[in-house]
């Protein structure tokens, strides 16, 4: 069939430049002079090929990236060198069919595809959210993504795609980019939205939510109301006075009463089954059953863990410079002040907590007495059998749910190195600094009680640490490094014991050091014969059995039996997955993705369980501008995509449980900080229970036995 291309020239108003053509693509007669002209692809790694893309062969463009292990190249970019940015309020949706045909890290499956949507304004990136997909091979499927326009013409990318250290081999097909939405032109002023992760422009809820196309900047501003939610849209169970707020507690008795709890579970709510009878020994432990990983109660019964986090946790949002945002934030016991300037605001500032405004109107002035309690009816009447990290203490205590415990370690050093580390959150730590050990035994002790508790399944420390995706590079930061760094040191005491002489290691390196002196001091040099690249892993392996063993073992000094359920891994490596399944007890992963399918313990690692640290899907139909990392469009998209996440989880037999993020949603004009706003909530900004989502958990948590240990599950 012979190619059919649309390209379409617009002018753009009341200037002189072309707007970016239209495209359709479906490569039958190979890349046409328009596709090449404006997409930006790698030539020598791609290609036309005949592929089954899920109906039946038909030509492709495939680009092979399976050597890839490190970096962010182009896969696809638009525009190509000069092609101009959109102009003015119009968006561009951009499409095409892929199929993910192989995978030469299958342990990062979950970062095939990553892109980002980018927005300039006088020459400043104001916008750049990230959207993707990924899985295992085979999988097919069509992404969607809507740009946001820009104020200024320009060569930047507005959209461009990048493969991570998957080693993604991928086939796209019926490439299209389309006019988008039309975007008011005023949200796009200097300045007029600043500090919010999502917009209101954000595509997911702008599709949802047309009627902000007739808003002018007056009738848009203020757009936050007086509990925190956005004022130019209705939802269910919206709050619109302080009296239907406290009501909310009245319909929430009622709502309990339909439900009662769950039956056939023991007080920790494990599966109470005699056909699955386990030792009681008054903690939680690990065991394997018919093939699959559980965890055990305290009273010898199966438990399958369904967490959320950050019970209790509350943000406030940054008002100063902002202040027209908001309808009331009058009450000066809710305002603080902030020094956190890494992200967002670049400047100390104010912030207001509405929630907790939320939460003392509704209960009381002492609610955090009782709060507890309610959270644990909650959970029992939705199906939710753990709390999970970021929970706090007073819930902890009050609520008799199990918990998994979570604990910082305090880092007092870091590695400053010439050779380019990735930093991610926060600098890597040199864990052989000599107080690394003493300061984390404090912070154990310290919350020693909690962690005793029966209740308490385990405990977390640290969350999505530094760690290298890529072997070999932690060693080399440590050779470039100062030469006071604790860790080079370490690294020339394990080397005098092997080579004694500096003039064996010059040989075997074929270095030039005049002494183990001059080794502390050279920061220039990397080894590349494979006596260097060996040492390099020893002292790499070496660092990471330090963080892992001095972690256990400040776990196990408060019980021997304790769990130590790892360090919420986001990026990691093999050998450091490897050691790390040597000392923890449940190895845990930060698991944003479609499914948990793909989740496994590494090649030749010490069989342990999982846990899904973190994971969520957000959607963008209600009061919340951002769908999180897992962007859905609809309430009803949200449910869909954690049902199944969480059956491929349940049939995954490494897989014990998953922990969802976060327990409220985040307010919408950005929580301080890192101004996340996500509809990704357990309840809402005015600690309503989102109805839907949670009784779809129920469903869940209620046939989840039967589901895992059924025989035709695998």
């Amino acid at each position: 069939m012979k190619i059919k291309l649309s390209l379409l020239l617009f002018l753009v108003s009341n200037a002189c430049l072309a707007e970016f053509p239209l495209l359709s693509e479906n490569f039958e007669s190979g890349m046409s002079p328009s596709f090449k002209e404006h997409v930006q692809i790698d030539t020598s790694r791609a290609k036309i090929e005949e592929i089954d893309m899920g109906k039946g062969k038909s030509k492709a463009l495939v680009l092979d990236y399976s050597d890839l292990t490190e970096g962010f190249p182009y896969m696809l970019r638009v525009p190509k060198g000069n092609g101009f940015l959109p102009v003015g309020k119009n968006s561009y949706k951009i499409s095409f069919d892929y199929k993910i045909l192989s995978l030469s890290n299958p342990d990062l499956a979950r970062h095939v595809f990553q892109g980002a949507i980018q927005r300039f304004n006088n020459s400043r990136r104001i916008s750049d959210q990230l959207v993707g997909f990924n899985g295992k091979a085979g999988k097919t499927g069509r992404f969607e993504a809507y740009t946001a326009p820009s104020s200024l013409a320009g060569n930047d990318a507005f959209f461009y795609f990048s493969p991570i250290q998957s080693g993604a081999k991928i086939a796209i097909d019926n490439f299209k980019i389309e006019r988008g939405i039309d975007f008011p032109a005023w949200m796009f002023e200097e300045k007029i939205l600043f500090g919010m992760a999502f917009y209101p422009y954000a595509s997911g809820f702008f599709l949802q939510n047309p009627q902000l196309k007739k808003l002018s900047k007056e009738e848009f501003f203020p757009f936050i109301d007086k509990f925190g939610q956005f004022k130019h849209k209705e939802w269910p169970n919206k709050v619109h006075s302080v009296e239907e707020l406290k009501n909310k507690t009245k319909e929430e008795e009622a709502y309990n009463k339909k439900y009662a709890n769950i039956p056939n579970r023991d007080k920790y709510m494990g599966f109470a089954n005699p056909k699955y009878r386990f030792g009681a020994t008054g903690r939680f432990r690990t065991q394997k059953v018919n093939g699959k990983w559980f965890l055990i109660t305290p009273e010898g019964n199966l438990f399958w863990s369904i967490a959320v986090c950050t019970v209790g946790l509350y943000s406030a949002t940054p008002i100063t410079k902002r202040e027209h945002y908001f309808e009331d934030i009058s009450d000066k016991r809710f305002i603080s002040h902030s020094n956190n300037t890494r992200h967002l605001f670049k400047f100390p500032h104010e912030t207001f907590g509405f929630e907790y405004r939320n939460l003392e109107w509704k209960y009381g002035a002492n609610w955090r007495d009782f709060y507890g309690k309610i959270v644990g009816n909650r959970l029992r009447v939705w199906g939710v059998n753990t709390l999970g990290s970021w929970s706090r203490d007073f819930i902890l205590r009050d609520a008799k749910v199990p918990y998994t415990a979570y604990l910082d370690s305090i880092i007092t050093k870091r590695i400053k190195s010439k050779h380019k580390l990735e930093s991610h959150w926060q600098d890597v730590p040199d864990y052989f600094a000599a107080d690394f050990k003493e300061n984390l035994n404090k912070v154990v002790k310290k919350d020693k009680e909690l962690i005793a508790s029966p209740y308490c399944i385990g405990v977390f420390i640290d969350n999505e640490l530094p760690w290298q995706s890529k072997e070999l590079e932690l060693a080399r930061g440590v050779v470039q490094s100062e030469k006071d760094q604790p860790a080079k040191i370490k690294f020339m005491e394990l080397l005098k014991a092997k080579y004694g002489e500096i003039s064996n290691l010059n040989k075997a390196w074929k270095a030039n050091y005049a002494d183990w002196n001059d080794f502390l001091k050279t920061d220039t040099f990397i080894p590349s014969t494979k006596s260097g690249i060996d040492d390099l892993l020893k002292i790499e392996e070496l660092y990471y059995r330090q963080y892992f063993k001095t972690c256990m073992e400040a776990v196990k000094s408060v019980s021997h039996d304790l769990l130590y359920l790892g360090c919420r891994f986001a990026w990691s490596n093999g050998l450091l997955r490897r050691v790390a399944n040597e000392y923890v007890d449940v190895v845990s992963y930060n698991w944003y993705n479609d499914d948990a399918s793909g989740l496994a313990n590494p090649e030749g690692s010490v069989d342990k369980p999982i846990i899904i640290s973190e994971y969520h899907f957000g959607n963008q139909d209600r009061g919340v501008f951002g769908g999180g990392m897992r962007p859905c469009n609809t309430m009803r998209d949200r449910i869909a995509a954690n049902n199944r996440y969480v059956k491929t989880a349940l049939e995954n037999p490494n897989v014990v449980g998953v922990q969802w993020f976060r327990y409220s949603d985040q307010i919408t004009s950005g929580r301080d900080g890192d101004g996340e706003n996500a509809s990704v909530g357990m309840v809402d900004v005015c600690d309503t229970p989102v109805y839907d989502f949670v009784e779809s958990i129920r469903k869940l948590s209620e046939g989840m036995y039967d589901y895992r240990l059924n025989a035709n599950v695998k």
